[in-house]
């Protein structure tokens, strides 16, 4: 198959990317946010508040495509781009 005919990514991840460690303070925050969000009857997956707790902790945002799983103060969101 040429070049021409692969198909693009819908998406790439920029140079800058990278992974970020979580320690037991962001363990702990999901776990509060969790609880705090349950007994208001609201149920928020242990991932996406972990992975919450980790851009809060390290000052970064979480790219996705569902803004609305990370509601938690302080975490800031970068929606992707629909494509059709």
């Amino acid at each position: 198959m040429t070049s021409a005919r692969r198909k693009r990514p819908r998406w790439a991840i920029g140079h800058d990317a990278c992974l970020l460690d979580t320690d037991a303070a962001a363990a702990e925050q999901a776990g509060d946010w969790r609880f705090a969000y349950r007994r208001q009857g609201i149920s928020h997956a242990t991932t996406d508040t972990l992975i919450g707790a980790i851009a809060l902790a390290h000052g970064a945002q979480v790219v996705t495509g569902n803004v609305r799983r990370y509601p938690m103060t302080g975490v800031t969101t970068l929606p992707l781009p629909r494509v059709r």
